[in-house]
């Protein structure tokens, strides 16, 4: 594999680039972007910082902050204790640190995926690592706590700087956690016949949660102020936390970035049977559950997490994303279960969630999507139940009768009476921001509007800047305009696998410092912009506006007031309208309302 093969292998980025793509990123991310290749290089840190730590010793180092100061980071320091052997789909073990002296000058391994292009495996089992970084070691500081979800729809990621270095964040100062935790197969299997019960990624969250609400104060971190974010998947794991008492008691406030847990693919399909084809395509020829349990906790992880879309039916493939391993609901009656009802339910049980919230969407957050579509052309223009999104109350896999009209119509009110072909791009992708994100984005903010907007805040926004650090769009090779999924992210941490450096001062560089500026504020405040910040050199006068509060105005019409990130910052009101008054309608007639989503 080339050097920048290595590169384009960053998980975010792989798994939806097209082979045909290739030649031209290469050019693009070698000749345009200059990578850095050696972002993992010989520089030392300026010093190591000891610190004394729950009956053992921490190893960290200084570095210094990218416009003035310098900052602390414990890397690789292990929250728990390694899920393998016995332990593999078991909740985790808090980790023990008596008489213990750790090196955390170096990231701990990622969880294992597979490389995209080499569909080899990387990372390790033992993944349950995190990363402090904090510009005061003062243990009274009681500096704001911002804990990161990473995406990669519960397939691909880390937290490590590969692509999420946060010293701009820091130089707010804020401390910055981020955090590794069990994906896939690993993270969500779920067969409890066979004594395996899913949504362990969420039990690994939920721990480094636990562990930053306990310890952060020895980081000058404030444990009463700690904000949680993510971004896509990570975002609706955030997004789920936030309804659950015990996972919502370790934090204050949140930030969904292009992620929320109503959208199509958060919960997982028929996990059981999932888990039992996991284990015949792994060679299991029993049919006992406890059988093809005692099989899985013992075959070999790196296969199972090269081989899990195997699992996929053919109606999977054929309609929404192709994700087989996620949330599942637990029994109710079982040993500390983890989700037990759909997060629609809880989203309507008025005031369960009374934390201030900030979420919001790129302006193209389907363009990621849209390429890989691009080869079933013929597919999507004969079969057209793929348009229907699952949480519509119609069966989409007949692609006769209502499937067909539905079909049929959704396809002509984006494509304009036009076949799918790169002449319709625009369009398609269009449809692919709402399908994925628009509409299970716009109807949570409605849910917390409607029921959980009493004395908390939700601020909305829309990212639509397009410059120089949209790293995602850069490395597909997109010629056009607007802001791809996860092209905010650049704004706010360094993707030190793909790092461009702009000036402080430059429209990229002012960019940055206002994202990072809204993003802390949020974390100091509950609010992006406070106005004890005043007339700052950033963001001066002016005032995000949240959304208003429907409760008790069920007969109202929805309004979106929402923050349209661009060069400069406005306030604009329903966005996309358009689109989403032609799903209202759809769900209206379908699922008996757009707050009636089928999850």
């Amino acid at each position: 594999m080339s050097a920048i093969r290595k590169v384009l292998s960053n998980p975010i980025v792989a798994r939806i680039l097209l082979r045909k793509q290739m030649e031209k990123l290469e050019k693009c991310v070698a000749h345009k972007l200059k990578v850095n290749l050696n972002f993992v290089s010989s520089k030392k840190p300026l010093k190591t910082v000891d610190l004394p730590f729950n009956g053992g010793t921490l190893i960290g180092f200084e570095e210094k902050l990218p416009l003035h100061g310098t900052y602390v980071a414990f890397q690789g320091i292990p929250y728990a204790e390694p899920p393998i052997g016995p332990r593999r789909f078991a909740p985790p073990v808090p980790m023990n640190y008596c008489n213990k002296t750790l090196n955390c000058t170096k990231e701990g391994e990622m969880s294992l995926q597979p490389d995209m292009f080499t569909k080899e495996p990387i990372g390790a089992e033992s993944c349950l690592f995190l990363n402090v970084y904090t510009p005061s070691m003062v243990k009274n500081s009681k500096l704001p706590v911002m804990v990161y979800i990473h995406g990669g729809g519960f397939i691909f990621g880390s937290g490590n700087v590969s692509d999420h270095s946060p010293e701009y964040l820091v130089q707010e100062g804020v401390v910055v956690v981020t955090f590794n935790y069990r994906l896939n197969v690993l993270g969500f299997l779920h067969l409890p016949s066979g004594g395996i019960v899913g949504n362990q990624a969420f039990r690994d969250q939920r721990l480094a949660l636990k562990w930053v609400s306990e310890n952060i104060e020895k980081f000058g971190g404030d444990s009463r102020n700690i904000t949680l974010f993510g971004h896509s998947a990570g975002a609706a794991a955030a997004h789920l936390h936030m309804m659950l008492p015990e996972s919502k008691k370790y934090f204050h406030k949140a930030i969904l970035q292009s992620g929320s847990s109503t959208m199509d693919w958060f919960m997982q399909f028929d996990p059981e049977n999932n888990a039992r084809r996991m284990a015949r395509i792994m060679g299991c020829r029993s049919k006992d559950d406890r059988e093809i349990a005692k099989f899985l906790k013992e075959a070999n992880a790196k296969i199972m997490a090269t081989r899990f879309s195997e699992v996929l039916t053919p109606q999977r493939k054929k309609r929404g994303l192709p994700l087989v391993f996620s949330t599942v609901l637990e029994d109710k009656n079982s040993e500390n279960p983890f989700l037990t009802e759909t997060v629609d339910h809880k989203l309507e049980r008025p005031e369960q969630i009374d934390m201030p919230l900030m979420m919001g969407v790129t302006e193209h957050d389907g363009m990621v999507m849209a390429p890989p579509q691009m080869k079933r052309q013929d597919l999507w223009n004969s079969q057209p139940g793929r348009f229907i999104p699952r949480t519509v109350n119609v069966d989409g896999d007949s692609d006769t009768g209502e499937c067909k009209i539905l079909g049929d119509r959704i396809k002509n009110f984006y494509l304009q009476g036009k076949p799918l072909s790169e002449k319709t791009f625009d369009e398609f992708m269009d449809f692919m921001s709402d399908y994925n994100f628009n509409i299970p984005i716009q109807s949570a903010v409605e849910f917390h509007s409607r029921f959980q907007h009493k004395s908390s805040n939700v601020y909305y926004y829309q990212f639509s800047y397009d410059g120089e650090l949209n790293m995602m769009k850069k490395l597909l090779g997109f010629d056009m305009k607007g802001a791809n999924h996860g092209d905010e992210l650049t704004y706010l941490f360094v993707m030190k696998m793909a790092e461009i450096k702009v000036a402080p001062d430059s429209e990229a560089g002012i960019m940055r410092r206002k994202m990072c500026r809204m993003w802390t504020n949020f974390a100091k405040y509950s609010d992006p912009t406070p106005k004890n910040e005043g007339k700052c050199d950033l963001l001066r006068d002016f005032k995000w506006e949240p959304v208003k509060s429907h409760i008790g105005k069920d007969n109202e019409e929805f309004t979106l007031d929402c923050l349209d990130i661009n060069k400069e910052l406005r306030m604009i009101k329903n966005p996309f309208k358009k689109r989403m008054d032609f799903w209202r309608e759809v769900y209206g007639k379908y699922n008996r309302g757009f707050l009636k989503p089928k999850l």
